[in-house]
C-alpha cells in the first residue's frame, strides 16, 4: 500500500517525494469505482473479486492484433514508443548477457506477440489500394520464429523445448529461414544442431533458408549453409529460381561471387526461361555481369518471350551491359514473340538515346516492324524523343512508314503535340495529307482538332511549300 501512495505522489520533474502528496487510502479505493479493497492485515491493495482478475486476464489475451487500419493506426499514435519497441525490442534482447524470463513470456503470450507482429512485418499493398494494409503481414508466427528472426541464441534454446526445430509458421517458414534471412548465425547453428532441415521449402514460393539469405544478401550466412550441405542448385516452387538467381536479382554481388566459386550453375533458366545472366542484364549490375559472362554464361539463350539478354539491356537502358554484348556479337536484330520488338525498338521506346546510337553503329535494322507494323521511328516520335527520332532519321529510317491502322509516325507526333518532332519529319518529307484508318484524320485535321496552333502553323507552311513545287 505505501508502496502505491509513494509512486503515486511523484511528480514529473521533481527530485524529490512531497509527502503532502500522499493520496489517502480512502481515496485510492474510491477512484478505482468499487474494483479493489485493501486488506486492513497485510495492508495490500486487491481485486474485489477473483472475477474481475478473470476479466483482466482475457482481455489481455484479446488485445492482440488490430482489425482494421484505423485501430492499427489509432494504436500508434496512443503509443509513442509502440513502433521503437516492435521493431528494436529483439536487439536489446540478443544483446543481453543472460536469458529474461519477460522476453519468454512475452512471446509464449499469443496475443501480445501477434499485435508486435503486425507493426514489424506489415506491409502497405499497392493492391489493396492502401485499404486494410494493416491485415497484410505474415500470419502464423509463432515465438520461436520471432525469436530467430531477431537472432535471440538464448530465447531460441528456451523455446527449443516447446516447439520443433522445424515449427512452420502459417506460410511454411521455419525458423531456420527467419534466421537466415537476417543473418544470425548462432541460431542457425543452434537449429542446425538440433537437427533443422536445411533444405526445407517454405509454402509461399517453396524458398529453402539458402534462397532467403541470398535474396537478402547475408553473405556469411550463405557460406554457413554450403558449408552445412545446403543444396545450391534446389529451385523454389514459385517461380523456378536458384540461389544465385535470388542473389543476382537482388543485386548482391559477394553472394553471387560466392555461389559461383561453390559451383552453381550459372546457365539454368527459371520458368519463364530466363538465365541469371538475363536477370543481370535488365537490372544492369555491371560487376555481377561480368562475374557471370568470366565463368562463361551463354549470352543468346533466350527466355520464352524469345528475349536474349541484349534485348533487356537495351529496354532498360544499360550501356556498359548492351556494349560487353555488343563486343561478344549478341543478336542485334533478334525479335521478341509476344510484341515482336527488336533491342532497337525496346530502346527507341523507352527515350534510351545512347542505346539507340550504340545499336545503329552495330548495324541494327533501323526499319524493322513490331507486331503491330511500328518502327522505333514511330514509337520514338510518338513519345516525342527529339533526339532519337533525329538520329534514326540520320540512318534513312522510313519516315511515312504506316502501321496497321495506317497511322504514321507524323500522325503520331501530331496526335501527341510533339512540335519538335513534327519540325523534324517534315523536313524529311513527311506526307501531310495520310489518313489513318481509325480516325480518318489526317495530320492537319488532327492538328486543329487539338487546336494546337504551333503545329498548325507547321502543316501550313509545309502544304504551301509542297504547292510551290508542284
Amino acid at each position: 500500500m505505501v508502496e502505491l501512495q509513494h509512486a503515486l505522489a511523484i511528480e514529473l520533474g521533481e527530485s524529490r517525494l512531497d509527502e503532502d502528496n500522499l493520496p489517502q487510502i480512502e481515496d485510492m479505493v474510491s477512484v478505482c469505482a468499487g474494483l479493489v479493497t485493501v486488506d486492513e492485515e497485510s495492508e495490500i491493495i486487491r481485486l474485489v473479486h477473483y472475477t474481475t482478475q478473470e476479466y483482466f486476464e482475457r482481455t489481455r489475451e484479446t488485445c492482440g492484433v488490430c482489425q482494421n487500419d484505423k485501430e492499427f493506426e489509432e494504436r500508434q499514435q496512443s503509443n509513442q514508443l509502440y513502433n521503437y519497441a516492435s521493431f528494436n525490442w529483439g536487439h536489446h534482447a540478443r544483446e543481453a548477457y543472460t536469458s529474461i524470463p519477460e522476453v519468454h513470456s512475452f512471446l509464449e503470450t499469443n496475443a501480445q506477440l501477434q499485435a508486435s507482429i503486425q507493426v514489424l512485418l506489415v506491409k502497405k499493398s499497392h493492391y489493396l489500394g492502401e485499404s486494410q494494409y494493416s491485415r497484410v503481414y505474415p500470419m502464423g508466427l509463432k515465438g520461436i520464429h520471432l525469436a530467430a528472426h531477431f537472432g535471440i541464441e538464448k530465447t531460441v534454446q528456451h523455446l527449443l523445448g516447446t516447439y520443433i526445430s522445424d515449427e512452420k509458421d502459417g506460410s511454411g517458414r521455419t525458423p531456420l529461414s527467419h534466421a537466415a534471412e537476417n543473418g544470425h548465425e548462432a541460431v542457425a547453428k543452434l537449429l542446425l544442431a538440433n537437427n533443422a532441415d536445411i533444405n526445407l521449402k517454405d509454402g509461399r514460393y517453396g524458398q529453402t533458408p539458402l534462397s532467403w539469405a541470398a535474396y537478402n544478401g547475408q553473405e556469411a550466412m550463405v557460406k554457413l549453409l554450403v558449408a552445412n550441405n545446403a543444396d545450391i542448385e534446389l529451385k523454389c516452387t514459385g517461380y523456378d529460381w536458384t540461389p544465385l538467381l535470388w542473389a543476382v536479382v537482388n543485386r548482391r554481388e559477394a553472394v553471387v561471387k560466392f555461389l559461383l566459386e561453390s559451383g552453381a550453375e550459372f546457365n539454368l533458366q527459371s520458368a519463364s526461361d530466363r538465365t541469371p545472366l538475363s536477370w543481370a542484364a535488365g537490372k544492369g549490375h555491371e560487376a555481377i555481369f561480368k562475374l557471370l559472362l568470366e565463368k562463361g554464361a551463354d549470352i543468346d539463350i533466350k527466355d520464352n518471350n524469345n528475349r536474349a539478354p541484349l534485348s533487356y539491356a537495351a529496354e532498360y537502358g544499360h550501356a556498359a551491359i548492351l556494349k560487353l554484348l555488343l563486343v561478344d556479337s549478341a543478336e542485334v536484330n533478334l525479335k521478341c514473340t509476344r510484341m515482336g520488338r527488336t533491342p532497337l525498338v525496346w530502346a527507341a521506346d523507352n527515350g534510351h538515346e545512347l542505346i539507340v546510337k550504340l545499336l545503329l553503329l552495330d548495324n541494327a535494322e533501323v526499319d524493322i516492324e513490331d507486331t503491330h507494323d511500328r518502327t522505333a521511328l514511330s514509337h520514338a516520335a510518338e513519345r516525342g524523343y527529339e533526339a532519337i527520332v533525329k538520329l534514326l532519321l540520320e540512318y534513312n529510317a522510313k519516315v511515312n512508314v504506316e502501321d496497321g491502322s495506317e497511322r504514321t509516325p507524323l500522325l503520331y507526333a501530331v496526335r501527341n503535340n510533339h512540335e519538335a518532332v513534327v519540325k523534324l519529319l517534315l523536313e524529311k518529307h513527311a506526307k501531310i495529307d495520310l489518313k489513318d484508318t481509325t480516325h480518318e484524320q489526317t495530320a492537319l485535321s488532327l492538328a486543329e482538332m487539338k487546336e494546337d496552333e504551333a503545329v498548325i502553323k507547321l502543316l501550313q507552311i509545309h502544304k504551301k511549300e509542297e504547292c510551290v513545287v508542284c
